[in-house]
């Protein structure tokens, strides 16, 4: 099997969205699950999407290997690069389809995505990756409350609020007092009781940063992090910690080929999952 990726000639069109909605996958998805319809296939594949899966073609030369491998669907044949898509998850909960640069490009409906943009896919969506068709199917991903919901809480609070603060009732109208004297202070029971605010900020389940590190320094700033940082998470129990590195290097007059090699060679090494040259 060839290592590239088959180019297809010409603006394909994509494939015919079924009539009916795919229904093998019922009662068998759970929260975390998508089902993917493979190249029209009947039966669907059952993948969790909690870490995020890519899309492609396995290489046995490669140490970067897709989730979903679609060789045995006609991936080469239909011009599926060996890393041609990602889902992702949200925060919000929303699956977003991510296009990683793939030579014949990826397609939601009849539009073909920009490379590396993420879209946000809705069950029952058809992708196609090259020529070959995806259909995506899944359900409450997050488990959270509806904006419904939260709303109607809401609103339950204000009414409930309402009902415990009450304005105070009109006072009959005093004649005015004697010349000379001066009008007396009003009494202390006609102020508002207003509820104190007890609520508490809810307690953090996740960390998150960023920073960018001087290459000429990465061996002290990286351990300066692993001591006060990495340490400290590691330590609790029950807090799980995934450390990912981010390197962007860019060259004005271009990479040479011996450079290219090289790095490729030592990312397969070292087991990157995603890495690349490009022209942006």
């Amino acid at each position: 099997m060839s290592e590239s990726t088959v180019q297809l000639s010409g603006e394909e069109s994509p494939s015919p969205r079924p009539t009916t909605p795919r229904t093998a996958h019922l009662d068998k998805i759970s929260t975390n699950q998508v089902a993917l319809y493979l190249n029209e296939s009947d039966e669907p594949q059952i993948v969790d999407i909690s870490q995020g899966i890519v899309l492609g073609r396995a290489s046995p030369s490669s140490n970067m290997q897709p989730t979903i491998d679609l060789t045995a669907h006609g991936g080469y044949e239909k011009g599926v690069s060996r890393l041609h898509a990602t889902i992702r998850r949200t925060e919000a909960g929303e699956l977003m389809l991510i296009d990683q640069g793939s030579a014949n490009g990826t397609f939601l409906g009849e539009t073909r995505l920009a490379a590396f943009v993420p879209t946000r896919l809705k069950s029952g969506d058809v992708m196609r990756l090259g020529k070959l068709a995806v259909e995506i199917y899944f359900g409450d991903i997050t488990g959270s409350s509806t904006a419904k919901d939260q709303l109607t809480e809401a609103e339950l609070f204000s009414i409930h609020r309402e009902a415990v603060i009450k304005e105070p009732e009109a006072l009959p109208v005093s004649a005015a007092p004697p010349a000379g004297q001066e009008q007396p202070a009003p009494s202390s029971s006609l102020v508002t009781n207003v509820l104190p605010d007890t609520s508490k900020p809810p307690t953090p389940t996740r960390f998150r940063a960023t920073v960018s590190i001087d290459p000429a320094r990465v061996f002290s700033q990286s351990g300066a992090i692993a001591e006060k940082i990495l340490r400290q998470l590691q330590s609790m129990q029950g807090c799980s910690v995934q450390l990912v590195l981010e390197i962007d290097g860019r060259a004005s007059a271009g990479f040479d080929e011996a450079t290219v090699n090289a790095i490729n060679a030592a990312c397969q090494e070292l087991k990157f999952t995603y890495a690349r040259f490009d022209g942006s």
